[in-house]
């Protein structure tokens, strides 16, 4: 199912403490893996946050959780995690009441509306110093009083490691795995002073969400490949159904 990768790479470029599982579901399906973490996440050695009157814990990412766990042994405290990995991983830490999102916040404020009442207490949001969208603002506007906490902060990289260079310019890299907005705009960025830039001809990239792949849209890739759900588990689906596309068009 996987021919199109017999002779080249696919580049992972989750955060090194996220890109372990990635590469070892495409290792067992016979693709060569590079990692090249693209974000690096730095936590915060400040004191665990004030618990008093927070009916629930927001999750919006796993590193929210690490970071979390680092400086608190509290897990009876409710949980709303943004999607299936979140969850999972809020499961392994301890925690004994998660409710699960569909991966993207949208779906995350609607499970909040219909499991908690507002005026049982604050929604507290384990966030890094960089936050997508408006979650506590749409939560407000629900009546419910949001508390953001910032707990790591997500740092980009400034350039592609040599091997992935080395991949690019042999046009032996076949794939690049994006699950972020801001993995995607960190790589178009460091991208842009490439003189090589034309080698993305050859490579497809494979993004998590639409809107992943409209930060990537601008360079010249072969394909864009999109998760028709922003789960890990559709991604890995995705694999399995692009790489068929491609075995039977050709290269």
């Amino acid at each position: 199912m996987n021919e199109c990768f017999v002779h080249g790479f696919v580049l992972n470029t989750r955060p090194a403490e996220d890109s372990q599982e990635l590469t070892r579901e495409l290792q067992k399906r016979g693709i060569p893996v590079i990692c090249d973490p693209l974000l690096y996440i730095k936590f915060s050695d400040d004191p665990a946050p004030d618990l008093t009157n927070v009916q629930a814990l927001i999750f919006t990412s796993r590193n929210g959780v690490r970071a979390f766990v680092r400086q608190s042994n509290m897990r009876n405290i409710p949980v709303f995690a943004v999607g299936d990995a979140t969850a999972q991983f809020a499961y392994l830490q301890g925690f004994e009441c998660v409710h699960v999102g569909s991966g993207d916040v949208d779906s995350l404020i609607e499970m909040v509306g219909r499991s908690v009442k507002p005026d049982a207490g604050i929604l507290l949001h384990i966030a890094g110093s960089a936050v997508a969208g408006n979650l506590a603002g749409s939560l407000r506007t629900h009546g419910f009083d949001v508390a953001r906490t910032v707990m790591y902060e997500t740092r980009p990289a400034d350039i592609l490691s040599t091997r992935t260079l080395e991949a690019l310019r042999k046009k032996q890299l076949e794939g690049v795995v994006f699950f972020s907005p801001r993995t995607a705009r960190t790589f178009v960025k460091i991208s842009r002073d490439m003189k090589n830039r034309e080698g993305f001809a050859q490579v497809s990239a494979y993004c998590l969400s639409a809107a992943v792949a409209s930060a990537v849209e601008s360079l010249p890739w072969r394909r864009i490949f999109i998760a028709k759900m922003p789960t890990f588990q559709a991604f890995l689906e995705l694999f399995a159904r692009s790489s068929q596309h491609e075995a039977v068009n050709g290269k």
